[in-house]
């Protein structure tokens, strides 16, 4: 074999390499667009389809959960930061250091809105599927398996103080 053989045998691997790696990441995205859109869906949320449109099914994913909280930090309007979060990213992506900076800071808000849609269906192993996530690939599979499950209602911080208000009854004579 000479050097022109020996180039054109690793570029033919290079190319199927490169086409398998493409089948299996739209696979995922499949994988993952089924399993948000069933969500959506049996959530009630409108424009579900939404979820098979890219940067679109972050804007579901924030419906969904509406805000992204961990501990005592809440980032409100979550439907609306996912999506413009991930424009930006795109569009900075390439700009050395701010780019792998946003590249991080992405993942961890990406991370984070995770953990709330567990948190609405699977509390009990919210953080174990977190961890689980980091590993990107696992976050398709988590949402196709949780695609049917009733979701937990997180009770409100207003309903409990409602309700440690108990109605005082007038006893005054």
């Amino acid at each position: 074999m000479n050097n022109v053989e020996t180039l054109v045998f690793l570029g033919g691997i290079f190319i199927l390499l490169s086409f398998l790696l493409f089948i299996v990441a739209v696979a995922l995205y499949i994988i993952f667009s089924i399993g948000l859109y069933q969500m959506a869906k049996n959530a009630g949320l409108e424009n579900s389809w939404l979820a098979f449109v890219p940067i679109a099914q972050m804007y579901i994913m924030g419906k969904l959960i509406k805000e992204i909280k961990v501990k005592d930090f809440v980032i409100p309007s979550a439907e609306l930061v996912l999506p413009i979060a991930f424009v930006v990213l795109i569009l900075c992506g390439g700009i050395p250091l701010i780019g792998q900076l946003l590249a991080l800071a992405g993942f961890v808000l990406y991370l984070a809105a995770c953990y709330n849609v567990y948190l609405l269906y699977r509390p009990n192993n919210a953080v174990t599927y977190t961890i689980i996530s980091i590993l990107s690939v696992t976050v398709p599979f988590l949402f196709y398996m949780m695609r049917n499950d009733p979701m937990v209602h997180k009770q409100d911080e207003n309903q409990d103080e409602k309700q440690d208000e108990k109605p005082s009854e007038d006893v005054s004579m």
